[in-house]
């Protein structure tokens, strides 16, 4: 018996959903960067530009904002994963 997980998308069996569980814990125990530097850089500018013109930014400060960011969004996965699994267990 398979449990399939749908919210608005694609179903996922109860087998994908450890798989995605077990990777995300994975990425949360890494110290790795999982976003290139480049293009994160690239969208940071961007943003910023439509804020205020002649904009700089010091190295140390574009770092901290993407070590921010991805701990933001890893730590925020197991959160919706979870509300995604309580969802379709309802449903």
């Amino acid at each position: 018996m398979h449990l399939h997980i749908s919210v608005h998308g694609p179903a996922f069996t109860h087998v994908e959903f450890a798989s995605a569980i077990r990777e995300i814990r994975q990425y949360q125990k890494s110290t790795d960067l999982l976003l290139r530097k480049a293009p994160f850089q690239r969208l940071v500018r961007e943003i910023a530009q439509g804020a205020m013109d002649d904009l700089r930014f010091k190295e140390s400060a574009l770092e901290g904002l993407q070590e921010a960011a991805e701990a933001y969004l890893v730590g925020s996965c197991p959160a919706w994963m979870g509300k995604l699994a309580n969802a379709s267990a309802t449903a």
